[in-house]
């Protein structure tokens, strides 16, 4: 007779599936995961028995884990972004993929381009979703092709910042014009998302408010405001990966998908403060990423 693991540990599956629910979905530590038990399920165990169990659930999560890494370069369309999770005494990233279909997180200690290299290739060729990160600028000059999106989020947010800037030559605020340039693009970009316009109609009708707003950067980048002009020429430079989503099937404007769902890793962060060990990282990754698709 073959005798269930279990029984040597005092742990079955389903006990050891809601050790790793309260870890990585609740985000509770491994002291307020045995006081729940214990007192709620009235199930006695040790903080080593949840640890114990947690990197058993790390080895079982580890096919699926390397499966949706290696879906990632297949992808036509992957939002990302990263922040920082210290691993002992130095500054970690945590990176978060992020597909229409499911998610993938990986802690690395570089922040750099590399990473994007490692994890998608050099000849990915999907669009990628993003902020303004100067790593996302490198991996777009060294791929040989493909598209990306800027976030809008993040750049609506530098607008605002520049409330006391008038645009060149006017007696409006800076800020004002801009948004209500790029608010005529996003208020037909909405009409479409509700099927009120289709794809070609909203192409026909914002590209030429898009080429008005270029047209409009372009003559105040010899403002007086070194702000404004800056920001300008920042802009132009990339231009063109601010609309793909106007074009293309798939592709959102924000970078929101991922930030919501990398959100969890942060809220982990503040409770562990840090991770330990390599072992610690990818138990953490394995589980965000199942948790996370298991969301979407």
């Amino acid at each position: 007779m073959l005798v269930p693991k279990w029984i040597y540990t005092g742990v079955g599956e389903n006990l050891q599936s809601h050790i790793a629910f309260f870890t990585a979905t609740a985000k509770l530590s491994r002291r307020v995961v045995k006081t729940v038990l214990e007192e709620v399920f009235k199930t006695p165990i040790a903080v080593g028995t949840i640890q114990n169990r947690l990197e058993d659930t790390s080895q079982i999560l580890k096919p699926v884990y390397e499966e949706l890494e290696g879906e990632l370069g297949k992808q036509s369309v992957v939002n990302i972004d990263e922040s920082g999770f210290p691993h002992n005494k130095t500054l970690a990233w945590i990176w978060g993929f992020v597909t229409q279909t499911f998610a993938f997180f990986t802690i690395q200690a570089s922040r750099g381009s590399r990473v994007l290299k490692g994890i998608l290739g050099e000849s990915f060729d999907g669009i990628i979703i993003c902020d303004r990160y100067s790593a996302y600028i490198k991996y777009r000059k060294d791929r040989i092709k493909g598209l990306f999106q800027f976030c809008w989020a993040h750049t609506i947010r530098e607008v605002k910042s520049m409330k006391y800037e008038f645009a060149y030559g006017s007696d409006k605020l800076f800020s004002t014009v801009f948004r209500q340039r790029i608010g005529a693009v996003f208020r037909l970009w909405y009409s479409f998302k509700k099927g009120k316009i289709s794809r070609k109609k909203l192409i026909e009708l914002a590209v030429p408010i898009i080429k008005e707003t270029q047209t409009f950067l372009q003559q105040i980048l010899e403002a007086p405001s070194k702000v404004i002009s800056k920001f300008s020429k920042n802009l132009l430079r990339k231009w063109d990966s601010f609309f793909t989503f106007i074009c293309h099937e798939g592709v959102e404007p924000t970078n929101n998908l991922v930030e919501r769902l990398i959100r969890a890793a942060v809220l982990s962060r503040k409770i562990s403060y840090c991770t330990r060990s390599e072992e610690g990282q990818l138990l953490l990754a394995r589980l965000l990423t199942i948790s996370q698709t298991c969301r979407i």
